[in-house]
């Protein structure tokens, strides 16, 4: 990043253009950064352009980390349970079975104990490698350069609670930012349109912003609140640029807009933080802990039943 962000300024110092400055280091770069850097000098101010994309990417790694610091703990218990449970099936359990043989006793969970433990060569090793790999691939995913583009932060993290809503409202928070910021700086509304649903590099965003555009472009404002298919701008934003537009007050629309996914956003961030990830990381730990409870005192409770049965 930084050796790409000097040879971007040598080339603009030497005179060449952004796009063709921004060529020479696409590999080198996430593909929002080139669209940013365009909205941003089409308003006249890409440190605010950036200074947005920034702070949306370092919530998004926030939640990252904070997923990949609590879903260690989960991990841990899985792996000690499945452990506590093979060495039971292993030592005590036989014991146990040749009780209930002696007696002539029937039980539905001693049948399935012992079939598990007659099959325990087959599933035993497999559970705890199949989740080490799918969290190791999970892990692996979870690279800086690919979180920065919001749809696949979505793809990566969106299967926790609460996280695919925060980076739609955070997508918001960016996308009414900067249409204010364009606006501001006297760019025509259906181009600040074009640029904003540009700069997530998501081809759906940037299909509905272009149908978006050509609509303000023809000046038809129902079709601006009637675009088919529309997810990634939502009706707020529309409707701010319908009512701004009617109004004259379309920068002062837009940054009520703003505002408002702001704070939904930082309560969002708060509630995953706060509540989502300590309820669903002690959940875990509870259910590994009842299973494994369940297992052990389960058969103990039908040995028990069967004495009393042989009670005068």
């Amino acid at each position: 990043m930084k050796r790409a962000t000097r040879q971007v300024i040598s080339s603009l110092q030497k005179g060449q253009t952004l796009s063709e400055a921004l060529s020479q280091v696409d590999k080198d770069l996430a593909p929002v950064y080139r669209a940013v850097l365009e909205a941003g000098m089409a308003s006249g101010r890409p440190g605010m352009a950036l200074q947005e994309l920034t702070e949306c990417g370092q919530r998004i790694l926030g939640i990252r980390d904070l997923l990949l610091s609590s879903l260690y703990y989960p991990l841990i218990v899985f792996l000690v349970a499945w452990a506590v449970v093979i060495l039971y099936l292993l030592v005590p359990f036989p014991v146990l079975h040749e009780v209930i043989i002696s007696w002539n006793g029937e039980s539905v969970v001693f049948d399935w104990l012992n079939q598990a433990r007659a099959t325990m060569h087959y599933w035993g090793p497999i559970g705890p490698v199949v989740i080490l790999l799918l969290f190791l691939l999970w892990r692996f995913q979870l690279r800086k350069s690919k979180l920065l583009i919001p749809w696949r932060a979505a793809a990566r993290l969106g299967w926790f609670p609460g996280v695919r809503r925060l980076i739609q409202w955070q997508q918001n928070v960016v996308l009414s930012d900067m249409l204010a910021l364009m606006t501001r700086q006297g760019v025509p509304l259906d181009r600040a349109v074009r640029l904003a649903g540009a700069i997530f590099a998501d081809p759906k965003m940037e299909r509905e912003s272009g149908a978006m555009a050509d609509a303000i472009a023809a000046q038809d404002w129902q079709r601006v609140l009637e675009v088919r298919g529309a997810r990634r701008i939502p009706m707020s934003i529309r409707l701010a640029i319908v009512e701004g537009v009617r109004s004259g007050r379309l920068e002062d629309a837009l940054m009520r807009v703003w505002q408002h996914w702001r704070r939904q956003s930082w309560r969002q961030d708060v509630w995953i933080r706060t509540i989502a990830v300590p309820l669903v990381v002690v959940a875990f730990g509870c259910v590994c802990v009842l299973i494994v409870a369940l297992t052990f005192w389960w058969p103990w409770l039908q040995v028990m039943f069967q004495m009393f049965s042989f009670r005068p």
